[in-house]
């Protein structure tokens, strides 16, 4: 049983579910379940083994779904089972409840393979982010820094049917020229997307706003672009820009920042 339920821990972290395990730590006198039982619970009608069943269980499940909605840490509850007045239940004892949030992971799609998303992509992985690289050059998305991402080859002007973009997910467009970026600016500026960032001075976002405007795209959408991308901390080399962006992200993710899309 506890080896089925951590494979499918493992599976709903793969399909960027968010869940909350359910661990009994602690119990004294008469309870439904011993120290060690586990229980997965991603919504009301979706969990995967049991922490005793019941008005526990009820209060288990609930208090998982409240901490998705609101990101909150992981916390012990303790259940009175001694059947008095205010008990949640009448076994006899009392339960220490763990419950261990892992939300929902963060997809984040990087339309270009150069050397700010080769310092990007393994930062955001170490954040428990999915990254999908973008490129049509096959030696830049072999190199080692992109090796736990998913590498989709191809060209910039087909890019969007390929993003199977969720309205959950982030992009960042860093591709190696003005025209490639407008190119792919272009195909994702339609999408419902959490956020759509292009790496850019502000020059050239005057720029490739003026051509979006020009081709009839409304200012809804415009101002949904982040442009340029990053947290202002003066970054310079690939490697200072490649943080500002992750921290961006990352406080966009947390409810931290109202970003481009308030």
């Amino acid at each position: 049983m506890t080896d089925c339920l951590f494979e499918i821990a493992a599976r709903w972290r793969q399909q960027k579910k968010g869940f909350v395990m359910a661990v009994v730590v602690e119990t004294s006198g008469s309870t439904p379940r011993e120290p060690g039982a586990r229980m997965l619970i991603a919504s009301p009608k979706e969990t995967f083994g049991t922490v005793g069943g019941g008005v526990v269980e009820r209060a288990v499940v609930e208090q998982g779904c409240a901490m998705l909605r609101e990101s909150g840490p992981g916390r012990l509850s303790r259940f009175d089972l001694l059947g008095g007045e205010g008990s949640d239940g009448v076994c006899g004892g009392q339960m220490t409840v763990f419950l261990e949030p892992f939300p929902a992971r963060c997809k984040v799609h990087l339309l270009g393979a150069g050397h700010v998303a080769e310092e990007l992509a393994p930062l955001l992985v170490r954040l428990d982010m999915a990254v999908v690289i973008h490129d049509f050059r096959e030696d830049r998305l072999a190199r080692p820094a992109f090796a736990p991402c998913d590498r989709r080859p191809g060209s910039f002007e087909s890019v969007g049917p390929r993003l199977f973009a969720e309205s959950t997910d982030f992009a960042v467009i860093m591709t190696p020229s003005h025209t490639d970026d407008y190119v792919v600016l272009r195909q994702l500026v339609e999408l419902d997307l959490a956020y759509l960032g292009v790496m850019s001075s502000k020059s050239k976002r005057g720029e490739l706003m003026a051509h979006l405007e020009a081709e009839g795209v409304s200012k809804e959408r415009r101002d949904r672009v982040t442009m340029p991308v990053g947290l202002p901390i003066g970054s310079k080399t690939p490697a200072e820009i490649a943080v500002s962006i992750a921290a961006e992200i990352v406080a966009l993710r947390r409810g931290k920042s109202g970003g481009a899309w308030g």
